[in-house]
């Protein structure tokens, strides 16, 4: 039962994630962002500067916990409608999770300075399900723990391209590379 539940969370977070909008204070909220694309950070500094420390937070909580990082997936750009706008889609993250309150204040310390500030909790029943949005530039921040472990991934909104890499699809050379893929579900249940 237990095992069902936390999945309905996570498709419930990753349905949450991955909608164009949400209703969040009575009011419609769009992870796209307010500010014009052309005046956003390019999605080139956006993997040079704003990722790395956006994977701290992943370091953070598997060191809090000596866990060891497993990866799931591959990190994308995709195209937005916008001519030259990205958006880019981290891999998912899986480590030992934090108790709740723990996992809000590492994000207070870490996301909201790089303006996550919009946090939407929709943790129940001892699952959590957590999002740091970004109201200017767009974008977002995920997590869902259940059962001893935790699942982060995050995306860019639609960002532009400073034109410093020479193919639309390609990664910046400096950006943090993708880990290969080394989830394994039966770890976690065996740790619960």
């Amino acid at each position: 039962m237990l095992k069902t539940r936390a999945l309905s969370v996570v498709v419930t977070v990753g349905a949450l994630l991955s909608s164009c909008s949400l209703w969040k204070d009575n009011s419609l909220f769009t992870p796209d962002g307010s500010q014009p694309i052309s005046q956003r950070v390019s999605t080139e500094e956006f993997q040079r500067t704003i990722e790395p420390q956006i994977l701290r937070y992943v370091d953070e909580v598997a060191s809090r916990t000596s866990s060891v990082i497993q990866h799931d997936g591959y990190s994308s750009l995709s195209a937005c409608n916008e001519e030259g706008a990205w958006v880019l889609h981290s891999q998912m993250y899986v480590t030992a999770s934090l108790d709740e309150e723990e996992l809000l204040q590492l994000g207070e310390q870490i996301l909201v300075p790089l303006g996550f500030t919009d946090i939407t909790d929709s943790s129940e029943d001892g699952l959590v399900a957590l999002s740091w949005f970004n109201p200017l530039t767009g974008g977002f921040v995920g997590l869902g723990a259940s059962d001893g472990s935790m699942r982060f991934h995050y995306q860019s909104s639609c960002l532009p391209s400073d034109g410093s890499t020479t193919k639309p699809m390609q990664f910046v050379p400096e950006r943090p590379e993708d880990h290969p893929q080394t989830y394994e579900p039966d770890f976690w249940g065996a740790q619960s």
